[in-house]
């Protein structure tokens, strides 16, 4: 994925990259939710946001600085995150049952069955021993 040139804003004369992973998903068979009844999914869907400041993009020389390692709410420096402003918005989709099927179309989106927020803000915790930002679905 290729970095973003920052103008203004927290970022601004940066270059940073965004990753969402997947840290935890619901159970196979609760994701399916029939009829029109609204549930959240169990467990929670949760994305870990990776923040990465990349150095001399697009030459040999070019690196990246992982910033989730570096956050902190107690004090402001360069590397402090501000969340307010960054969102997550999900749409469910179904896993079509064969290899065969025409795949993912937007008829297909399950989004509506979500009880809960579908565009979420962060939550800054401790995670794996770091603060990390952290996107909870279905939540609300």
């Amino acid at each position: 994925m290729q970095p973003i040139a920052f103008t203004t804003g927290q970022f601004a004369g940066q270059f940073i990259r965004f990753e969402l992973v997947e840290i935890q998903k619901p159970e196979t068979g609760r994701r399916h939710i029939p009829g029109d009844g609204r549930r959240s999914l169990d467990p929670p869907p949760v994305v870990r946001l990776k923040i990465f400041r990349v150095h001399a993009p697009g030459t040999p020389s070019q690196s990246e600085t992982e910033l989730n390692n570096e956050l902190s709410t107690s004090q402001l420096s360069p590397v402090t995150v501000e969340i307010v402003g960054l969102l997550c918005s999900i749409d469910l989709f179904p896993v079509p049952e064969s290899t065969l099927a025409l795949g993912i179309t937007e008829t297909s989106k399950k989004t509506g069955f979500l009880a809960g927020a579908s565009c979420v803000q962060p939550l800054l915790v401790d995670y794996q021993g770091f603060k990390n930002l952290l996107f909870t679905a279905g939540i609300g």
